[in-house]
């Protein structure tokens, strides 16, 4: 029923909060902060202030200007800071520590805040400074703003609004919309709506009733219209034209009730999630729109809490996107190079295996001595009979005319030899850079299946140690190996495998990367564990565990099979092959790259991975 409207939220980048759900937050913030003394300022982010305040410095206040998760909210855990704090940062500081958070308010039913702060250089209220926060998207700020109403500084130079230090702050322009308590009667609500319906329709602007209302009451953002056309039961996706007089005094009825919640400051914190992505959230409920998209809800016990909730959500599915694809590009770089190592290698096979012909001229020279004299043959071609063909055809040798046959055929030796060699160690660099290819092709595999970011830290733990990725900063591991070789260290990563539970209890373990395939196969495992993994793709090592000589139930072992080919390169394939088999059967090839074995008397399971599917099979 929430229709288009909730498409485009979950297609949005960020969390969409409505103005009227800031209001909640606003009433929060005021309760916990107002009078509390400053404690701290630091920079979580270039764009991000964190004021920490109250008694032992206990409540946060987190301002964001960032472009794709601006905004204001209480935070119970402090974000990480900045090891130099930026210039906004150090000017709050000189100016705030020490002093007070006097108040906060929001104005109108705008995304405009101003929080009221007395330093401790101020004579008195009204020497106050204000902290002017801009909720808008990208074009979201923060201004210090003096007394006299002139800027002193603002969080981000160069956005949308060009209000620099020594301007005069002037809030955005409010808009013309009345507020969800001032629409006292059904004949205001019908006429604001058909108002609004008809300047979009002249302006060839979608006039769907969600959006309309969204549109025409302040406050009221898309997923909260959605929910109240759900509420009245009248289809969100319709024109306000189609409605009849019953839908509209259905809908006037839940938006009535919706705004005397408003009025009183009824809150309902409510969050819609799409799987793990938060869609959107709003302090008047949205679970009726949730349901009508197959969303699920998390309610929460404060506006902040849930803010943080989505947009902690929202930020780590941004950032492990972010890491997933640095990493992919890292891995996909070394992998090219080693196919145009492999292309060059073969290039030179090729032209050694030219050479190895020149045994044969050597054997014709040395079988036509009698023709050919002892001196030098003072001539660049040579004609010779080939007595290894029956026929005895003349075959015609390029030789150095200052030679003898003699020296001209030991000279076609000596090349051979060295064809011969360059061969055969062009054939192991080959096999060693397929093996190297196979790798990282199981790597970038792992990179892609993904879910979390332990997951991409386990991986570039992993290439750090083998020599593939410098250590980053901030990384704690410095442990170095040989390039394509086993490691210089054992350690894979201080995180193990992740674990999964079947419905019948069984203990699933799933490799994170390759060098801990290894571990979970030739250290964590036991003998009679079962061992899964696709048949002929990269992909991770499964576990079963199980007792010595237990027959493990069919639904269990679907259940390994499925993780197998869900964390492989073929989990979004059907039908795909998993085998089976016993750790003892189990064998790592010397030399061979992580996460490389061998095995035998297997089993082979045929499963389609999907997340539903798991779901069916893990308790």
């Amino acid at each position: 029923m929430a229709g288009r409207a909730l498409n485009l939220l979950q297609e949005a980048s960020t969390v969409l909060v409505d103005a009227l759900t800031y209001r909640a937050v606003t009433a929060e913030i005021q309760a916990e902060l107002a009078g509390a003394r400053v404690d701290r300022v630091t920079a979580p982010a270039r764009d991000s202030v964190l004021i920490t305040a109250g008694r032992g410095g206990k409540h946060g206040l987190l301002i964001s200007a960032s472009p794709t998760s601006a905004r204001i909210s209480l935070v119970t855990e402090a974000p990480g800071a900045l090891s130099e704090p930026t210039p906004f940062v150090m000017l709050l500081r000189k100016h705030l520590d020490g002093g007070r958070i006097l108040g906060i308010e929001q104005l109108g039913l705008d995304r405009v805040f101003r929080i009221r702060l007395e330093g401790w250089a101020d004579r008195s209220e009204e020497d106050a400074k204000s902290l002017v926060v801009e909720i808008m998207g990208r074009g979201s700020n923060a201004f210090l703003v003096g007394a006299s109403g002139r800027v002193i500084d603002v969080l981000r130079r160069q956005v949308r609004r060009d209000m620099g230090p020594g301007a005069t702050y002037e809030p955005p322009q409010p808009q013309d919309r009345p507020e969800p308590w001032t629409i006292a009667r059904y004949e205001q609500f019908e006429a604001t709506l058909l108002r609004v319906a008809s300047m979009r329709q002249a302006r060839g602007l979608d006039a769907r009733v969600d959006q309309v209302l969204s549109a025409a009451v302040a406050g009221v953002g898309p997923a909260l219209a959605a929910e109240v056309c759900a509420s009245a039961d009248v289809p969100a996706g319709a024109g306000v034209s189609e409605f009849d007089g019953a839908d509209l005094q259905r809908l006037w009825e839940a938006f009535s009730a919706f705004a005397a919640d408003a009025r009183r400051g009824r809150f309902l914190h409510e969050a819609a999630f799409d799987g793990s992505k938060p869609v959107a959230c709003s302090s008047w409920g949205i679970s009726r729109m949730a349901a009508a998209r197959g969303l699920s809800v998390r309610r929460f016990d404060s506006a902040c809490s849930m803010l943080e909730a989505c947009f902690g959500a929202a930020e780590a599915i941004e950032t492990l996107t972010v890491r997933r694809s640095a990493l992919r590009r890292n891995v996909s770089t070394r992998l090219e190079r080693v196919r145009r190592r492999i292309e060059a290698q073969l290039a030179d096979a090729d032209r050694a295996s030219d050479d190895l012909r020149l045994k044969r001229f050597g054997d014709l020279l040395t079988a036509n001595l009698h023709s050919l004299g002892g001196g030098p043959l003072r001539q660049s071609r040579v004609t010779v009979l080939d007595y290894y063909d029956p026929d005895m055809p003349g075959v015609v040798i390029e030789v150095d005319p200052l030679l003898s046959a003699v020296e001209n055929a030991q000279r076609f030796y000596r090349q051979y030899s060295r064809a011969a060699r360059a061969q055969e160690a062009i054939a192991e660099n080959v096999a060693r850079a397929r093996d190297e290819e196979s790798y990282l092709e199981s790597v970038l595999e792992m990179v892609d299946s993904a879910d979390d970011l332990d997951d991409i830290d386990a991986i570039r733990n992993e290439l750090e140690i083998l020599g593939y990725l410098r250590p980053e900063p901030n990384g704690t591991n410095r442990a170095r190996g040989r390039r394509g070789g086993r490691p210089a260290a054992a350690e894979s990563t201080s995180l193990g495998p992740t674990r999964f539970a079947t419905k019948d209890g069984y203990d699933v373990l799933v490799g994170r990367n390759n060098l801990q395939n290894d571990e979970l196969t030739f250290r964590i495992a036991r003998g009679h564990d079962l061992w899964f993994h696709v048949k002929g793709s990269p992909g991770s090592h499964v576990v079963l565990r199980k007792s010595a000589r237990e027959t493990v139930p069919d639904e269990a072992m679907m259940a390994a099979a499925m993780l197998a080919a869900y964390y492989s390169r073929e989990r979004h394939s059907s039908n795909v092959a998993v085998d089976c088999t016993e750790v003892r059967n189990v064998r790592k090839p010397k030399g061979a790259a992580p996460g490389r074995v061998i095995y035998d008397s297997h089993r082979t399971l045929y499963v389609t991975p999907s997340k539903e599917g798991l779901m069916s099979y893990l308790g």
